[in-house]
């Protein structure tokens, strides 16, 4: 069988104008003006509607004449116009090459059957160079081989006729290797269809394991064409934020959780209880020498008493520690530098001493908060942008007394200079669009090349620093803040000069107790490999920095507060860690064959991008690991830290307190007693095999999406995210839990 229609004289346009001259009514369709979109904030007015369909009018995707009979079938005009008006939001140019792409389909007012909304939504995908992006869940291959042939074939179900005329560019049998085996444009199409998801509702474009050629109505259209723009994460962004505008305001009015105060005051105020011994205990006692660092002392002196202690991490870092011995820093003092000891014995303890707050560790070098280190770069009305009195290697965070952070807005580079992701080039002011953006230009540090990454450890050059731009319009960001810290890549000594981010970086043995580490472009802490103790410590505001660099495109941003648990016997137990552009802790144990012996236990993780990451292990077996008794809150609503949306960090699989992104082996490991506040997701997973789950409390927002399960099964196909409305079925049914509480 095959269906037909008859070419007209002049192609259909996707959008008319009134004979005045007018714009179309709202109501027809997305308002053009010589095919140009009506800017977002003329056209889409009000808050976003959560539905899909909603949001799809909202967007002007779908006419209000159309919402009438939301049931019936589209036609292939009718769809292929919201299509390209979708399409025109994205890009006004791409909109006028659907016009001609399309202009067969533009003009067919025959009905659609869903394998044929898939087939014109994939060749859209691909106009758009989404066709290859995994969506948030899995890549799947592509065949550039679509839409109407010249002769006026448009394709339907499975019995189309190949097309055989004088042109081939449309070559409808030509088969493609991919993801799933051996293709054909069209199976190609469906395949897409149903495993592309939308970062907004986690659902895929079309449900088409059921009537694959059962009638494709309006409804069914819209609400694909909506899920393909909110695939990307430039698009799903603004969904988000007003997510999290919206768990705010409803945290706001409920209040914090009494459990969550009287955690964070508890660990603030924890006292030094290490002990000299004969016996090393990590984490109780030591068992060598003590020594004392305090920002009264002096670095000639012998550091073996408060009153002859050092001053600097420099002079700690290049001492000759022996087995079991302790460094106490005095407490409300600021240590700057990287902390970065390797003692071949190992064992070495890090604490505090006296009175007041924990002594703080950061890589950042000075404190920002001077009216003379910001000099007025460019004022155009009430908008003031400020450049730093010196040149910075790359800064992942600029933090202003310690209740906000700026918004590091990112550019692609292109081998020689900055450039927007269009290919245009990157102009600063025009970049930082709201208050407290900033930009960090290290690009010498790229010297040409497309790709980069921070792990080379290449030596820094005096041409990696750069000017460091940041949006004030209130005035001198130096006046108005008491204090201002910069999150900024660091030289060491270590290495050769070699681009650091880190504050402490432990060893065998490491305790690091009693200690605030903040302020730091990559990672607070890095545990050693085993026998390691953090505790009682703070550990905030940190990451943000570009990790790494791929043809061009910034596609990583850095921030972690503990950075993996060693192989075995480690913990991290009563820490408050907060602000943090990624992970609280993410375990990433490449080289191990198994971890074993690894506790996470009573800390208070707030306001963090996501929680526990446990990611890239695919060889490792985890026995006798626990993620017990630790209280999240607000995890994912970190609106003070807004970034790039190329970071990496939209709101999808990276927002979750518990993300296990590989397939595992577990053995006697628990993820119990946890409460877990008002999230973005409570669960983000791959595998059925997990820990043992019990007694945890569930306490969602009216915002929060649930539990994210990836999964994919040959004959069912990925298990989709949940929504709230279905979380006690997961609770019961997948995590195996009778025990825990969804509040």
């Amino acid at each position: 069988m095959k269906r037909t229609v008859f070419l007209m004289l002049a192609s259909f346009m996707f959008f008319t104008l009134a004979s005045n001259g007018e714009k179309a009514e709202a109501s027809d369709t997305a308002d053009m003006v010589n095919d140009t979109v009506v800017p977002y904030n003329e056209q889409m007015t009000g808050e976003m509607p959560d539905d899909e369909y909603e949001r799809a009018e909202w967007y002007g995707f779908v006419s209000k004449e159309l919402s009438k009979d939301r049931c019936r079938a589209v036609t292939w005009k009718e769809y292929c116009t919201m299509i390209g008006t979708m399409i025109s939001l994205k890009d006004t140019e791409l909109g006028t090459q659907w016009q001609e792409i399309a202009k067969l389909a533009l003009s067919s007012d025959e009905e659609m059957v869903r394998d044929q909304g898939c087939f014109a939504l994939y060749r859209a995908a691909e106009l758009m160079g989404e066709e290859q992006n995994d969506g948030g869940i899995r890549s799947v291959s592509t065949n550039p081989h679509l839409l109407p042939s010249n002769d006026g074939t448009l394709p339907f179900s499975w019995n189309f006729v190949p097309f055989t005329g004088e042109d081939d560019t449309w070559v409808y049998e030509d088969e493609y290797e991919g993801l799933f085996g051996s293709m054909n444009y069209f199976t190609a199409a469906v395949m897409y269809c149903q495993y592309r998801m939308s970062l907004c509702s986690y659902e895929t474009l079309y449900d088409t394991r059921t009537d694959i050629i059962g009638p494709l109505t309006v409804e069914e259209a819209a609400i694909s064409v909506l899920r393909l723009y909110e695939s990307t994460p430039d698009h799903a962004e603004p969904f988000w934020r007003a997510k999290i505008d919206k768990i705010n305001e409803e945290v706001s009015l409920v209040g914090e959780p009494e459990e969550v105060t009287a955690m964070r005051q508890q660990i603030r105020n924890t006292e030094t209880s290490i002990v000299k011994s004969d016996t090393q205990i990590p984490g109780e006692t030591y068992t060598g020498t003590a020594y004392y660092v305090s920002n009264h002392g002096n670095d000639e002196n012998d550091g073996l008493t408060p009153e002859t202690a050092w001053a600097t991490l420099d002079k700690v870092n290049h001492f000759n520690f022996s087995y079991g011995d302790a460094v106490f820093f005095e407490r409300g003092g600021i240590y700057r530098g990287v902390l970065y000891l390797y003692d071949p014995d190992g064992y070495i303890t890090l604490s505090a001493y006296g009175e007041g707050e924990k002594p703080v560790l950061t890589s950042a070098e000075e404190c920002a908060a001077d009216a003379e280190k910001w000099i007025l770069w460019q004022k155009e009305g009430d908008v003031k942008i400020w450049k730093y009195y010196k040149d910075c290697l790359d800064c992942g965070f600029i933090v202003f007394d310690d209740t906000t952070a700026g918004n590091k807005v990112l550019a692609d580079w292109s081998g020689s200079e900055w450039i927007n992701e269009d290919g245009t080039p990157f102009d600063v002011a025009a970049s930082l669009t709201e208050n407290l953006d900033f930009f960090s230009d290290d690009s010498g540090r790229l010297k040409g090349i497309m790709d980069y990454s921070v792990s080379n450890n290449l030596p820094v050059e005096d041409d990696y620093y750069g000017p460091l731009y940041l949006r004030c319009d209130q005035g001198n960001p130096g006046e108005l803040y008491d204090c201002i810290e910069l999150c900024t890549m660091v030289a060491t000594e270590m290495e050769e000069k070699c681009y650091r981010g880190t504050v402490v970086d432990g060893f065998l043995g490491t305790v690091i107790d009693n200690l605030c580490v903040k302020y730091f472009p990559m990672d607070g802490i890095c545990v050693g490999p085993e026998d390691c103790i953090v505790q009682n410590c703070e550990v905030a505001w940190g990451g943000g920095c570009v990790q790494y660099i791929e043809a061009g495109k910034v596609t990583g941003q850095m921030g972690d507060a503990i950075n993996g648990c060693g192989r075995e016997n480690s913990a991290v137990r009563g820490n408050y860690i907060h602000d943090v552009a990624s992970s609280p802790l993410i375990m990433e144990s490449y080289s191990c064959d198994q971890i074993q012996n690894i506790s996470f236990s009573n800390n208070l993780v707030e306001r963090t991008t996501n929680g526990i990451n446990i990611n890239d292990n695919e060889m490792s077996s985890f026995e006798n690991v626990s993620f017990n008794d630790n209280v999240f809150y607000l995890v994912g609503v970190s609106d003070g830290m807004k970034h790039d949306v190329r970071s990496g960090n939209i709101r999808c699989e990276w927002t979750a307190c518990f993300r296990i992104r590989d397939s595992y082996e577990y053995t006697n490991c628990t993820i119990q007693g946890n409460s877990l506040y008002y999230p973005l997701q409570f669960f983000y997973y791959c595998e059925k095999s997990l820990p043992e789950m019990s007694d945890n409390l569930y306490v969602p927002s009216q915002e929060t999406l649930g539990f994210a399960d990836i999964r994919y099964d040959e004959e069912v196909g990925p298990y989709l995210p949940t929504l709230m409305n279905g979380a006690e079925g997961i609770i019961r049914d997948v995590f195996e839990d009778s025990t825990s509480i969804l509040q």
